[in-house]
């Protein structure tokens, strides 16, 4: 009977998929300001942390008692700030990059087509990929998806940004009051664990989860410095070198890297391609 069941469920499962994927869809859009806050408070630890150590070195009575509430609020402050910073400082120039880049790759392509038919002959099968490429990728195309002439396919996606803007704003509000609560989270979360298991099993399923996040922060925070490194260097080196596209060449180095083991491989093949 159980097996029966498990196969009429796996079939109506398969058989139901475009449902089930956006009634999880529906949910996880209903959760979304839970979700962001989770993962901006997430982020948001570490700094926080180190900010509420400082304001107890001060010694000062103001500080010491408001001292979580002050790091809460200055870590999601200044993260705010830095990326405001970013934004106005290398959008309009990355955007810039971007569009020439885009532009040059028809040219790549060409010059790619050429390169290929020397070496290869008039093979049929990559002869008919270079034109299947390049009727997919024609100046015209690449320029009018960057340009921003259809005015109704931005306003349609309005609606969405604004949304998303909300949802955004909504899990910032909750992640300074998870910073903020935090004790009381983790006190609150030890007696669920503590209904579950056993009180030696909850207190090494609770350090194992203290240590996994421990880990993943500063695995996240390293790979961002990482990336953020790599990126800056790669794009100065690449404008020392007079290569054309340098910053969004940087750019694409500094995001591959950002996966671990093979990104740095990925990233060195697609900026050598673009840079011969």
């Amino acid at each position: 009977f159980i097996f029966a069941v498990a196969v009429i469920a796996v079939y109506k499962t398969f058989d139901d998929f475009s449902v089930i994927t956006s009634t999880i869809g529906k949910i996880l859009g209903v959760l979304s300001p839970f979700i962001y806050g989770g993962v901006i408070a997430f982020l948001l630890f570490l700094p926080a942390k180190k900010i509420e150590i400082l304001l107890y070195k001060i010694k000062k009575p103001f500080f010491q008692k408001r001292a979580r509430s002050i790091s809460s609020i200055a870590a999601l402050l200044l993260f705010l700030i830095i990326l405001v910073v970013l934004l106005v400082i290398f959008l309009p120039s990355l955007y810039r990059n971007i569009y020439e880049f885009a532009r040059s790759i028809p040219g790549y392509l060409n010059e790619l087509y050429t390169f290929i038919k020397e070496h290869f002959g008039d093979e049929i099968q990559i002869d008919h990929l270079i034109q299947t490429v390049n009727q997919y990728l024609t100046p015209s195309k690449i320029l009018d998806f960057l340009s921003m002439n259809d005015w109704s396919s931005y306003i349609a996606g309005i609606q969405s940004v604004i949304g998303t803007l909300t949802n955004i704003g909504l899990g910032m509000i909750l992640a300074i009051y998870l910073l903020i609560d935090r004790a009381n989270i983790r006190k609150n979360f030890n007696r669920v664990l503590q209904l579950i298991f056993k009180e030696r099993r909850a207190e090494r399923v609770n350090d194992l989860l203290i240590r996994i996040g421990s880990v993943l922060n500063s695995f996240i925070y390293g790979q961002a410095l990482d990336a953020l490194f790599v990126g800056v260097a790669s794009g100065v080196g690449f404008q020392l070198l007079g290569v054309k596209n340098a910053p969004i060449l940087g750019l694409i180095y500094g995001l591959f890297s950002l996966i671990p083991y093979f990104g740095a491989l990925f990233g060195v093949i697609t900026v050598s391609i673009f840079t011969f």
